[in-house]
C-alpha cells in the first residue's frame, strides 16, 4: 500500500531554494533601485516641502514610493519611522 498523505515530509529542493533567494534578492535590489530613482526628483536639503508646492512628478512619486514601502514594510508605525519619505511630526 502507497502513502497518499498529500502532507507528508519532503525534503527541501536546494536548487528552488537558490532559485527562490535569488529571486528575493534581485527584487529587493530592484525595489530600492526604483526607490531611489522615484526620489530623484524630491528635495534633498533636510527640510520640510510644502505638499502644495510640489510639482505633479513630485506628488507622483512620493505616492509610488508609498506604495512600494507599503508592501515591503507592513507595519505602518515602522513603515514611517523608515520611510525615506521624512514626515512632519505633525502629520
Amino acid at each position: 500500500m502507497t502513502d497518499t498523505n498529500p502532507y507528508q515530509q519532503h525534503q527541501p529542493n536546494h536548487i528552488k531554494q537558490q532559485i527562490y533567494a535569488d529571486n528575493i534578492r534581485r527584487s529587493l535590489e530592484e525595489m530600492v533601485a526604483r526607490r531611489e530613482q522615484l526620489a530623484a526628483c524630491l528635495p534633498d536639503d533636510g527640510e520640510y516641502f510644502e505638499t502644495a508646492a510640489l510639482t505633479q512628478e513630485q506628488d507622483t512619486a512620493i505616492d509610488s514610493i508609498m506604495a512600494i514601502e507599503e508592501e515591503w514594510i507592513l507595519d505602518e508605525s515602522v513603515r514611517r519611522e523608515q520611510s525615506i519619505i521624512q514626515w512632519d511630526a505633525e502629520s
